[in-house]
């Protein structure tokens, strides 16, 4: 099912590279065999901001202690709904982008890696060498600026 979604939104040119090297996705021990990967296709803009409120939401909802990364495709967009999140709809989300400083970056990163329940909106400066334990779901707001990104975030 992933293959197809790829085939259909990536350039003809796009090469599937197995960084594991573990046997393959049809071994049991692969990631994307083990996790459960869904997508859902907004129909409209008028719709996005509320969308990404009940996706998130939804994914609260879904565990006892959610561990959720939110990926967005810019600092930008991170902070607009990390503002929304935290002040408007007194959900507690921890923001990490590009613009924050990297003392800021380390401090946020580190509070995400330690709690045992949380939720990290952030950009494409989690996506390459960042390993969280305990992570429930990961969602992706927007598809990644590369290949590299999409693949690197799961």
């Amino acid at each position: 099912e992933l293959k197809g979604i790829m085939a259909q939104t990536m350039g003809d040119d796009y090469i599937e590279v197995d960084c594991i090297h573990d046997g393959g996705a049809d071994d049991p021990s692969h990631t994307n065999v083990q996790v459960q990967q869904s997508h859902v296709i907004v129909p409209t803009m008028d719709r996005y901001v509320s969308s990404v409120v009940e996706i998130v939401r939804m994914a609260m909802q879904q565990e006892k202690s959610p561990k959720i990364v939110v990926f967005f495709v810019t600092a930008r967009m991170v902070q607009f709904y990390s503002e929304m999140f935290n002040e408007a709809l007194k959900i507690p989300v921890i923001e990490l982008h590009s613009k924050k400083s990297q003392s800021y970056r380390t401090r946020a990163s580190d509070n995400f890696r330690e709690a045992e329940s949380a939720i990290l909106f952030t950009s494409d400066v989690s996506a390459r060498g960042v390993d969280y334990p305990g992570v429930t779901q990961v969602i992706q707001f927007g598809l990644p600026s590369s290949r590299e990104q999409g693949r690197d975030q799961s």
